[in-house]
């Protein structure tokens, strides 16, 4: 359908409307003209100015008050109105005060009066024109506070909602999409700890584990960002500060890992040992829990108090060096603990006796990567041993499942490693004994992470439904990584010219309306950290849209006058096409139907005067000469057109038509009259190619003796127009009244006076 307005001088709207069907073009003209002075072509009383931006100058002109009559026939008055002004000469309407939607206001009426000029007494008529606003982004979303002050204890787990009061409220119109607000928290030092799982929320997720060691205060940064249907989007910013509370989270640990104390070989029992430094342990976390101590003496000379950390003899002496252990716990946690190696020199002993193993360090560590397999050495501790007294053995003296350790000293692992677990270190103590003397010395292994995990994303595949909005977010892709220290990329693998992916997973329209033109889009996004190796996960996201939206778009897009003519016009043009169709199936039905009946009438040879057979006549054997009265004057006889029920030939050019004339015969009271018509091709004066057809009496005319007036009718045939046939009374001759053609008429009867079927039959004799 093609269609196409117009609007005259007149105020009158014309439109050509064309509608193809099966070939068939129908074309409507439609004329819609406003006869009432006041009224507002095409919407009566009301008009409407549509999409006025709110931040619209003031001063500008908006409209126009299109009222059918002119200022020689209306007048108009305006009713009092703070932002709005109407001309009375150009009926322009004007912006007087400035706009704000944010303040509720979302369509503005002007009320004008309309009186007719040359009617004194006529009632004014009211006029409405609705100007409807658009609101328009011009406020950026403000949070409540420009900092948020919290704390957080180091031992939260991870994936807890920390904080979720940092709301930004929006001073646009409310409902007009403009303020729709997404929250994230802006890269920094401290970023990669927190995360907003929803751009919509502002609920803030712990994503690493909290250190009060490593970071006591932390600071991040949040966004509140807009995202309006029209206009430019605006942010604003609000700190996060987040102060870490210390927990119970770290072992007792001494002053120094190696003590190296001196006692005399003639020290009694209770004589406290020298150490220098003193032999001290204390609670790493500020809460400073009380510790105690234990010695752990494998010849049992030494004692310590569990309070003050202090070593006494407990016996005889008798070598020149004794190593023992202290380990220093936590008085409210047990399993919180530290250990340190003291080493307790004799003096004064001059007794030649075998030399115990030794290390060759103080302190052995090293760094594994998590992803080694059970079974690979981590590290060999060599051993000095001069003078042993038996072969050497090794032993790790806490019960440690992840480590083991052989007689040469090698430490291997016996089980995988997991740095994403709670163990990032492992620390204890290795001891080596010849059975007679033993040496001690602390062990440090620290995991290295390996980037061993995947992203993981709260849902790989799943449907989304939204509106063709340019710019709108249509959702997030949910990805975290169970390695820390990661960072997440997302990349947009299809439709890349209709869709945008940003840095936090946000997809947006990057298209307009029109450019969508599927009602589904299968979006791949790739999800990938920052590992070595790099992983990557692959997420599935169908976009589909309404598919009524994007008639709708192209159907409105018309302004709303037009509309309403071009539903009509396109009605009008339906009914037309309708009424077409009905009219051809009717002709075409009636045609049928006199085709049916004529072929009827051809196969019957019976006396319904609606299906006559028209055949010629013979003449009888004998022939008698009538006279035929006529009342009046018989060269006036009328050329009478008298419905009758005689039936015309339909297949006769002779431009025939049937009448009467008022005649009257002597001597016989009923007259049976035979017609004959001449079939198509047949001219009635070749009578001498006459072909033989059946005759059959038509109709009797009961003629009553001395009867006169309209009783007394007889068929005739006349030409067209206007051919009167005078007729001798005599023997029926008639001619006439052109004088170019005479025929002759007679009664026929047989040689006994009667006719030979009981009928009378007058034929023409040429």
């Amino acid at each position: 359908m093609q269609y196409k307005s117009e609007r005259d001088s007149r105020g009158m709207y014309i439109m050509d409307i064309s509608v193809f069907s099966l070939g068939l073009l129908v074309t409507v003209f439609l004329t819609v003209d406003s006869t009432d002075p006041c009224s507002i072509p095409l919407t009566g009383y009301e008009s409407f100015i549509r999409d006025v931006p709110e931040n619209t100058p003031v001063g500008s002109v908006l409209g126009k008050l299109k009222v059918s009559g002119g200022s020689d026939e209306v007048e108009l008055t305006q009713q009092p109105n703070d932002y709005l002004l109407l001309d009375q000469a150009s009926r322009n309407i004007t912006l007087q005060r400035a706009l704000d939607t944010d303040q509720g206001t979302s369509t503005i009426i002007l009320r004008v009066e309309c009186s007719i000029r040359k009617e004194i007494d006529s009632p004014s008529i009211p006029l409405m024109v609705r100007v409807i606003l658009e609101d328009v982004n011009d406020n950026p979303p403000v949070f409540s506070h420009s900092n948020y002050v919290i704390d957080v204890t180091e031992d939260t787990a991870l994936g807890t909602i920390i904080f979720r009061d940092a709301i930004a409220t929006d001073a646009d119109q409310k409902g007009g999409g403009n303020d729709q607000i997404s929250y994230r928290i802006l890269p920094g030092s401290y970023s990669n700890y927190f995360d907003i799982e929803y751009p919509l929320y502002p609920d803030i997720k712990l994503r690493k584990p909290l250190d009060f060691e490593t970071f006591n205060k932390m600071t991040v940064d949040i966004e509140a960002k807009d995202n309006p249907v029209r206009g430019v989007s605006m942010n604003s910013r609000a700190t996060l500060i987040i102060n870490v509370m210390d927990t119970d989270d770290l072992i007792p640990t001494f002053t120094s890992e190696y003590y190296s104390g001196n006692v005399d070989i003639n020290a009694t029992r209770g004589t406290t040992v020298n150490f220098s430094p003193p032999l001290l342990a204390r609670d790493q976390d500020q809460l400073n829990t009380t510790v105690i101590y234990q010695i752990y003496d494998p010849s049992f000379h030494f004692l310590i108090n569990n309070t003050t950390g202090t070593v006494t003899v407990d016996s005889k002496l008798a070598k020149t060096m004794y190593s023992a252990l202290v380990k220093a716990t936590q008085i409210d946690n047990p399993l919180r603990h530290g250990i340190a190696l003291v080493q307790i020199n004799v003096a004064g002993l001059n007794l030649t006796l075998p030399n115990g193993p030794s290390f060759r360090q103080r302190l052995y560590e090293t760094t594994i990567a998590e992803s080694q397999p059970p079974g690979t050495t981590v590290m060999t501790v060599p051993v000095t041993v001069k003078n042993p007294a038996g072969p050497l053995s090794f032993n790790i003296l806490e019960n440690i499942s992840e480590f083991a350790v052989d007689q040469r000293g090698n430490i291997f692992l016996t089980r995988s490693l997991d740095y994403d677990g709670q163990d990032k270190e492992y620390r204890f103590t290795l001891e080596v004994s010849d059975g007679m003397h033993f040496a001690t010395t602390p062990i440090h292994i620290r995991i290295e992470d390996v980037n061993d995990n995947s992203p993981e994303l709260g849902n790989s595949e799943f449907t989304v439904s939204t509106e063709r909005v340019q710019g709108a977010i249509v959702t997030a892709i949910e990805g975290r990584d169970k390695d820390p220290n990661t960072h997440l990329q997302y990349q947009l693998k299809t439709y890349t010219s209709l869709f945008h992916i940003n840095s936090v997973g946000d997809i947006s329209i990057t298209a307009t309306p029109r450019e969508l033109k599927q009602e589904s889009y299968l979006l791949v996004v790739d999800v990938a950290d920052d590992g070595v190796p790099k992983r990557s996960t692959v997420a599935l996201v169908t976009v589909k849209f309404p598919r009524h939206m994007l008639m709708s778009h192209g159907l409105f897009a018309i302004g709303g006058t037009d509309l309403l003519a071009v539903i009509l016009g396109a009605l009008a043009a339906v009914l037309f096409f309708v009424a077409v169709i009905l009219i051809v199936f009717i002709i075409r039905w009636k045609l049928s139907y006199t085709n049916e009946k004529l072929t009827k009438v051809r196969q019957q040879n019976g006396l319904d005067p609606k299906g006559l057979l028209y055949t010629s006549s013979k003449p009888s054997m004998g022939s008698v000469t009538v006279d035929i009265k006529h009342n009046g004057d018989i060269k006036k006889i009328p050329n009478t057109d008298i419905p009758t029920n005689i039936q015309e030939n339909p297949l006769s050019e002779d431009k025939m038509h049937y009448g009467f004339s008022n005649i009257s015969k002597e001597g016989s009271t009923d007259i049976h009259i035979n017609t004959t018509v001449i079939p198509y091709g047949n001219s009635f004066n070749n009578y001498e190619e006459r072909r033989s057809y059946q005759n059959v009496v038509l109709k009797t005319f009961h003629v009553p003796e001395g009867s006169t007036g309209d009783s007394n009718r007889g068929l005739m045939k006349v030409h067209l127009p206007k051919t009167t046939f005078l007729c001798q009374s005599n023997n029926l001759s008639c001619v006439d009244n052109d004088r170019t053609n005479s025929y002759d008429w007679e009664l026929s009867r047989n040689a006994t006076g009667k006719s030979t079927t009981g009928n009378e039959e007058i034929q023409r004799k040429t």
